[in-house]
């Protein structure tokens, strides 16, 4: 068994991935910090800015931030998950705004996964997915399961990802199971973030 983990070390050493894994871990505290610092920058800047959102934000219609969620974690995630995990916080039941916002940004993925697929058989789509995608889709041929279980747990963008990896024609089920740690990363940011806020 030891040397199993001893081979697959030395293998994703040679190949770059734990130097990709090291950059994203990186990213994802650089992320976190800077995330923190705007936060508490904007609080300090507006006081009352917060208090001024959740009002906005109450008498929208919930159906309507989990329309703009799952359209933004569709095409390209535009939009960070943070926020909307911060949005949770306040609501009646959390834990399932939690769930529901994890199940759509899951969701978005899929539709991301299943427009790579079929764009890529447009010849001037896939000139442009190629060029637009190419580092990810690099990174999904040369080490598939683990990009995209990073992609579903850090800041490296998910939905251009899951897109990549419809486009270069990656297997549905092996997608399905590993970009199912997406819900893994929004129980955890929410913790993370209700202790923060």
């Amino acid at each position: 068994m030891k040397r199993s983990w001893i081979r697959y070390y030395i293998a994703y050493k040679q190949n770059g991935l734990l130097l990709f894994l090291q950059r994203n871990l990186l990213k994802l505290i650089g992320t976190v910090i800077l995330f923190v610092l705007i936060l508490f920058a904007f609080q300090y800047q507006f006081p009352n800015i917060t208090e001024q959102l959740s009002l906005f934000i109450e008498f929208q219609p919930h159906s309507l931030i989990y329309s703009i969620f799952f359209i933004s974690e569709s095409f390209l995630g535009i939009l960070p998950p943070d926020l909307f995990i911060l949005w949770t916080k306040n609501l009646a039941h959390p834990i399932a705004a939690i769930s529901s916002l994890a199940a759509l940004s899951y969701a978005g993925g899929i539709v991301s996964f299943q427009i790579g697929r079929k764009m890529r058989h447009l010849s001037f789509i896939e000139n442009w997915l190629i060029r637009r995608l190419s580092e990810k889709s690099k990174y999904i041929q040369d080490w598939g399961a683990a990009v995209l279980v990073i992609a579903a747990l850090f800041p490296l963008p998910f939905s251009p990802v899951c897109m990549a990896a419809g486009t270069i024609g990656y297997s549905t089920k092996p997608f399905l199971i590993f970009t199912s740690f997406r819900f893994l990363r929004f129980y955890v940011y929410a913790l993370l973030l209700f202790q923060l806020f």
